[in-house]
């Protein structure tokens, strides 16, 4: 069983080229998938960021 890879918010934006302000826009309007971690702290999944 393979476990998928999840992102920091910072290393998303990096990824995908865009700001993090721009990915927290995102994140609320539904627009790519994240797992919200008991600190607070968002993940995106790498099958997300690939959607994109």
């Amino acid at each position: 069983m393979r476990l998928e890879r999840h992102y920091s918010t910072g290393k998303t934006a990096e990824i995908l080229g865009v700001s993090k302000r721009t990915l927290y826009g995102w994140i609320r309007q539904g627009k790519i998938e994240y797992v919200r971690l008991p600190n607070g702290h968002f993940r995106i999944p790498e099958k997300a960021i690939l959607k994109i």
